[in-house]
């Protein structure tokens, strides 16, 4: 039987979605992306009182309407990137619940995509905003030094990627044998291996079908940080870092898919 909570937010849910479809008749796309990344947030949040079966359905609704929202906006992604010597990593010092989600929604007026490299160094700054995917990169160090909107990491071996803060949501998908510095308030991880993830998180991460995982504290520091901390809405005391979720292991004994880092 369903809470009272739960069943105010199911009444909440689809008054948001009824919103949220209204502003994309009207083409107003903007509103309707920010609309949506906002019941994003609250829905993974409301995974501390909705039952998992009812959470994963709310999940495909949004999935279904992101991609919706996707095929609605038309102007091709920039590409952008700057290569330029690198900063040395120096080290830096109640969480939300996460559930699982394959579609970042990005904004294809704001994109900045880096694919298909080999043994290159990439340095962007001062790019603050933007939704990154780094995408079939082998031996690549990526130095993304701002604030960051969303990033999509999928393909990469042998990399070494360091990122700003992040507004919304990273989702890493096939990495093997690499390093990963991300701060951001989602962090979602699917088929990947042999990887290290130093990282500051305002929620749960969420791993599936991984293996040979570790986690420890984000270690990445650039001028400015501070400001772009607080341009994505970060609060620096809480870290979730060490908290992770292992679709694929259900038992009540730790998984043995990941590990912490010392």
């Amino acid at each position: 039987m369903l809470s009272d909570a739960a069943k105010l937010y199911f009444d909440e849910f689809q008054d948001k979605i009824a919103v949220i479809k209204d502003a994309m008749d009207k083409k107003e796309l903007r509103k309707a992306k920010d609309l949506l990344n906002i019941l994003q947030n609250k829905t993974v949040e409301a995974l501390a009182f909705i039952p998992a079966y009812d959470h994963r359905q709310y999940t495909l609704q949004l999935k279904t309407l992101s991609e919706s929202l996707e095929k609605s906006t038309v102007s091709k992604p920039k590409i952008l990137f700057n290569r330029g010597n690198v900063k040395k990593e120096r080290p830096a010092e109640t969480c939300n619940k996460s559930e699982r989600s394959d579609v970042l929604p990005l904004n294809s007026l704001k994109q900045v995509n880096l694919h298909d490299k080999r043994d290159e160094t990439i340095v962007i700054s001062n790019q603050t905003g933007k939704d990154y995917t780094i995408q079939n990169l082998s031996s690549c160090k990526v130095y993304l030094n701002s604030s960051l909107s969303a990033l999509r990491i999928i393909n990469v071996k042998d990399c070494k990627i360091y990122t700003g803060p992040i507004s919304g949501s990273a989702f890493v998908e096939k990495c093997y044998n690499s390093e990963l510095n991300i701060a951001s308030h989602q962090i979602r991880i699917h088929d990947t291996h042999l990887t290290n993830f130093f990282v500051h998180t305002m929620s749960d991460i969420i791993i599936e079908d991984c293996k040979d995982l570790g986690f420890g504290k984000y270690i990445y520091e650039y001028p400015n940080i501070e400001e772009d901390y607080k341009i994505s809405n970060f609060a620096k005391e809480r870290n979730c870092w060490n908290r992770i979720q292992d679709f694929n292991w259900l038992h009540q004994s730790p998984s043995p898919n990941w590990n912490l880092l010392q």
